[in-house]
């Protein structure tokens, strides 16, 4: 009887130490292919180029040296072109939904055009019950915090 019950406890202990590497020798498809990671991370990077082009003290605070000298212009004109490619954004990514099959890129496409969308309603709630006006001191602090920032 001892001898079974050491025997089973080696072979526990062999099966508790080969674990690990079983599960290694597993097929991961997910590992394999990340091709649609690459598409997903395009489509994104044309959200973030928008916004850099018409606020490059968010790119300065990313720490992207490109945009140190540059800054935005906050008037109603660059509010409206910004809006504008932002709606050919949405239309861009609407027809990629289209034409894509990866299930993952789908699912960050719509996140994306979520965010877009939910940005315009902000942005018409805003135009419709605020005062116009810029807070000349608050826009002074947010660029000089970005650029004292480590």
């Amino acid at each position: 009887m001892p001898k079974i019950k050491t025997l089973r406890n080696a072979t526990a202990v062999c099966i508790f130490c080969l674990l690990p590497f079983a599960a290694r020798l597993q097929p991961n498809p997910a590992a394999n292919n990340k091709a649609w990671v690459k598409q997903s991370d395009h489509y994104t990077q044309m959200l973030i180029d928008l916004k850099e082009k018409y606020s490059p003290e968010y790119g300065s605070s990313q720490g992207l040296a490109a945009y140190d000298t540059l800054i935005s212009v906050p008037s109603l004109a660059n509010q409206q072109a910004k809006r504008k490619e932002e709606e050919d954004l949405v239309t861009e990514y609407s027809a990629a939904l289209q034409k894509e099959k990866e299930v993952q890129v789908l699912q960050d496409l719509q996140i994306l055009i979520d965010h877009l969308k939910l940005d315009f309603r902000q942005q018409d709630y805003a135009l419709a019950h605020r005062v116009p006006f810029l807070n000349a001191a608050s826009t002074i602090y947010e660029g000089l915090e970005s650029l004292l920032d480590d």
